[in-house]
Parts: structure tokens; C-alpha cells; sequence
């Protein structure tokens, strides 16, 4: 008997948490928080890592299919941020759900939010995202650039800094 056998649990839980395949998925710091993504990019799903690993939040990202980059939470488990290959860096407040924009598409479901705030680092070009303190976005680029942002828990957000990582790069193409 080798050492991984003890370490196996007796009550395993299985999490639904999309019909498709995954795209992404992160835990929060202390474990006890799972994101996930589906392989579609429009729907994010939070679920307790606890108990009946229940799921707490939905959020929709958008209608159109997206390639899902990273999923990061906030070091306090109050945040989440996503990437995706169109760009954009979404946020979705975890803690109090009704501080984000609700779907705004006339076939989501009652209890999908969409974001709190979003914003462009690139066009279509892949980038990944996390959080640097409690009110600071980072995201870098294949394109190497380099963004920083400040959001407010209100849904404020905008650039703190920007720069250019690499030099001599034409684009996504690496």
C-alpha cells in the first residue's frame, strides 16, 4: 500500500458545474472558493469548496463565444477577474453580487450578473490578468504591454499604469 491511498477521501463531491468542458478554473487563496469557465466563455460560475461545494454566484461575460485566458480572485475572495481572447478584463464582485451590472440580455437567466466593470488591454490578443492589491488589476499581453488598473467597489475603474514589456514584437504571432 503506497502513501496515496491513505490520503484518498471516502466522500468525494462532484461539482455540475458546466454542461461543456472547462476553460479555466481558480481557487481563491484559502481553497475554500472555485471559479470556473466554461469552454463557450460566456458563463463564470462560483461554488463553495465546502460542504455541498454549492454554487453561490453566475455571471455572463457576454453572448459571443470567447477563449477564456485566466480567472484570478482577489486576495480577500471579494473579486474575481477574467481574460479572454478579445481583449477584455472583466471584474464580477463575488462578496455582494448586486454591485454588478445586471445580464443585460433578454435570455440569461434570472440569477446571472453580468460585470461590475470591464476594460480593453488589447485587441483579440491573448493576455492574463490578477490582482496586485485589494483595488489594483494587472493584466499582461502576448503582445507585451503591460496594464494596471484602479476599480472602486462601485464600478469605477481606469488606468494607473501602462508599459511596453517587449520590444520588437508585431503582434500575437509569436
Amino acid at each position: 500500500m503506497n502513501g496515496l491511498e491513505n490520503d484518498m477521501s471516502y466522500n468525494p463531491r462532484i461539482i455540475q458545474a458546466h454542461e461543456n468542458e472547462l476553460a479555466a478554473m481558480a481557487l481563491s487563496f484559502t481553497g475554500n472558493l472555485l471559479a470556473t469557465a466554461s469552454k463557450q466563455g460566456t458563463l463564470i460560475r462560483v461554488f463553495l469548496t465546502t460542504g455541498l461545494c454549492e454554487k453561490i454566484v453566475e455571471f455572463r461575460r457576454g453572448s459571443d463565444r470567447a477563449d477564456i485566458h485566466s480567472l484570478a480572485f482577489s486576495f480577500d475572495s471579494g473579486f474575481l477577474c477574467l481574460s479572454s481572447d478579445k481583449g477584455t478584463i472583466h471584474l464580477y464582485g463575488i462578496r455582494d453580487p448586486k454591485l454588478n451590472r445586471r445580464a443585460a440580455l433578454p435570455h440569461a437567466l434570472n440569477e446571472a450578473f453580468g460585470d461590475l466593470c470591464n476594460f480593453k488591454v488589447d485587441d483579440e490578443c491573448a493576455c492574463i490578468c490578477t490582482f496586485s492589491d485589494s483595488n489594483h488589476v494587472v493584466a499582461a499581453s502576448l503582445s507585451g504591454t503591460y496594464h494596471k488598473y484602479i476599480f472602486t467597489p462601485d464600478g469605477k475603474c481606469h488606468r494607473n499604469e501602462y508599459d511596453l514589456y517587449l520590444d520588437g514584437v508585431d503582434g500575437c504571432d509569436f
